[in-house]
């Protein structure tokens, strides 16, 4: 699976755009037995190391562990950064997503944002919630600039048009970067731009717009988009317009979906096709809000 994947991503170098920009499938795997420039600094005790066996595939998958002790100055924050392979202008290369497998195993949850720095100050994403002992899961960042959130910066477009830093940290309350002391210990692995998603609808990256997908839809209708994003048209709301798009591109995807996803889509159910009528939507929200009345 990573043969192919590293195979790929020299495909997409080579007819990619200027060199130092990120590119879409570009990605960190650790299987080179290096950081893979991923850093915390010179002074750090503990710096993140490349662990050769463990990852999300298991025996001889690499990953990158990350630990902080929560008390002095050096080495207290679970904070990583790369300077180098994740710079460059995000908007032309067409980079709004940035995904990789995480797997807390320390004493303590954790949320894990991603900071971006650059022209227009910082910016950073929502985060992604780890449980202690979460094992592996695959983490969604949006990084389009309509869903960023200042960390001081003024302008998210011209950040993200220059991006000269890139960190991962923790933080639950999305103050100010770099968040709060904890000892922590978490793996990283299969780090990857991506993208907008081919087929509009999708907000998890499965490649398949279903259930799983309206579900995200319905969490979200009437607010700002969440980390699995069905903001479709990037109006900073999800609302009618974003649905109307979903219900266009139900059951359909740039990959083929797995047999199970396939039967369920031959033959939806009764709830599902409810819900993708607009009186069906409708419906479900009217009944939530009279829910939150009382």
């Amino acid at each position: 699976m990573k043969t192919l994947l590293t195979v790929a991503v020299a495909m997409l170098i080579l007819t990619g755009p200027a060199a130092g920009d990120p590119i879409p499938g570009q990605a960190d795997d650790f299987q080179d037995g290096t950081t893979q420039n991923w850093t915390t600094g010179f002074s750090n005790p503990t710096p993140p190391v490349n662990v050769a066996d463990g990852g999300p595939q298991g025996a001889g998958d690499a990953f990158l562990r990350v630990v902080s002790s929560g008390i002095g100055s050096s080495g207290s924050r679970p904070v990583i950064f790369n300077f180098t392979q994740w710079t460059g202008d995000y908007l032309t290369a067409g980079v709004d997503e940035i995904r990789m497998d995480l797997n807390n195993s320390g004493p303590n949850p954790l949320v894990l944002r991603l900071l971006l720095d650059g022209a227009g100050g910082q910016f950073h994403t929502d985060g992604v919630a780890l449980a202690v002992a979460s094992g592996w899961q695959s983490a969604t960042f949006s990084v389009a600039p309509g869903s960023l959130i200042s960390d001081g910066g003024v302008d998210s477009s011209a950040t993200m048009a220059g991006v000269t830093q890139l960190w991962i940290y923790h933080d639950p309350t999305a103050g100010l970067f770099p968040g709060p002391k904890i000892a922590a210990e978490y793996g990283v692995d299969n780090i990857t731009a991506f993208p907008e998603p081919i087929t509009q609808g999708d907000t998890n990256g499965d490649h398949i717009v279903n259930d799983s997908d309206l579900g995200n839809l319905i969490a979200q209708f009437g607010g700002s988009p969440g980390v699995q994003s069905a903001d479709f048209n990037n109006s900073g709301r999800v609302d009618l317009e974003d649905f109307v798009t979903m219900r266009g591109n139900f059951g359909f995807g740039a990959a083929p979906p797995p047999p199970d996803a396939i039967e369920a889509i031959a033959t939806p159910e009764p709830t599902t096709m409810a819900l993708l009528s607009i009186g069906g939507l409708f419906a479900v929200f009217h009944r939530k809000r009279r829910l939150r009345e009382f």
